[in-house]
């Protein structure tokens, strides 16, 4: 019996204009149904350590290639670039087989984060990307200067 297994690409769309930051991550939790699939059936016996060893696997191989590029050994810049390229790629899915082996929706995981992080300023709030540094006599108190780095000022 043969099995076939083809990785969709996920969607990043949004129905609001392009300055606005609330995307939706459409099709992340079929990539991980199919991305565990495709575990099962190679690797049978994997494991939550088996996959976070395949991060840090493919983790090292983005840094061997960054030294390339940074350095120049060994290849072209040219073509280390195209190792980071493929090897962000393999760390992107093995973080997916990480979730799937502990049991974490990858989708919602990334989706709460990005709500947390995206509102982080760290130019106004250098201490942990939330709190505003207070000038003396000036606390900032206005909607605008709470929004976060990201969201559009009007």
């Amino acid at each position: 019996m043969t099995t076939s297994i083809t990785l969709k690409k996920f969607i990043l769309q949004s129905d609001e204009p392009s300055t606005d930051r609330n995307f939706v991550l459409t099709g992340m939790r079929q990539l991980q149904e199919e991305q565990l699939e495709w575990v099962r059936h190679n690797f049978p016996h994997a494991d939550s350590e088996t996959a976070m060893l395949k991060l840090v696997e493919e983790t090292g191989e983005l840094a061997d290639a960054m030294y390339n590029m940074k350095t120049g050994t060994r290849e072209t810049h040219a073509k280390a670039r195209s190792k980071a390229a493929d090897a962000l790629g393999d760390i992107f899915i093995s973080l997916i087989g990480v979730a799937s082996a502990l049991s974490i929706d990858f989708e919602s995981t990334l989706k709460t984060e990005w709500d947390k992080v995206m509102f982080r300023d760290w130019q106004r709030c250098p201490t942990d990307g939330v709190t505003p540094r207070e000038k003396p006599g000036k606390p900032e108190k206005d909607e605008a200067s709470r929004r976060g780095f990201y969201l559009p000022h009007k």
